[in-house]
């Protein structure tokens, strides 16, 4: 029943829409029809996201950057799952600064620089090397703070540097 009125709701809306926006779209390019969809995609993604639970760590400069809520120990160390949106027209970088990156306070380097295409969107991670601080497996870890800053891949310009990001455990 929900749906019927919806779809009816949408057919009255879609006839109510003056005929002049309809030539605008019978004008545009192909190239600009198809920027307007990915831009419709990546919205339609961040709302699923947000939808799903998923913690956003930030949104700027056209990059946005999610938690998936995943994380285990590997053999490089531990490993954080997570979402970036590229909806720059650049190639992005993300990399945390290693002088702001700690683990229930212990200083540790991050082994990570995540590369995005512009307009793209990638399942990533950032690995953490937890062998000189007190913490045996990701069970004991409580706290991560850590600084990004994001850089246009093409010519190691930086983009944004972000404000610390403090993520809680467990997620």
């Amino acid at each position: 029943m929900k749906k019927m009125i919806m779809m009816i709701f949408t057919l009255i809306l879609l006839m109510t829409i003056s005929p002049s926006l309809a030539e605008d779209y019978s004008k545009m390019s192909t190239n600009e029809l198809h920027d307007i969809q990915k831009s419709i995609r990546s919205e339609l993604l961040k709302r699923d996201l947000v939808i799903g639970n998923k913690t956003r760590l930030f949104e700027q400069d056209g990059v946005s950057l999610y938690l998936t809520g995943d994380y285990k120990d590997t053999l490089l160390g531990f490993q954080l799952n997570v979402i970036i949106i590229n909806d720059s027209d650049k190639k992005i970088s993300i990399c945390p600064e290693d002088t702001k990156v700690s683990v229930n306070g212990w200083e540790i380097p991050c082994m990570t620089n995540t590369q995005v295409n512009a307009g793209k969107k990638l399942k990533g991670y950032f690995v953490f090397n937890l062998e000189n601080a007190d913490i045996i497996s990701s069970d004991d870890i409580e706290e991560i703070e850590l600084r990004l800053y994001i850089y246009d891949h093409d010519n190691y310009t930086r983009i944004s540097t972000l404000e610390p990001i403090i993520i809680q455990f467990p997620l």
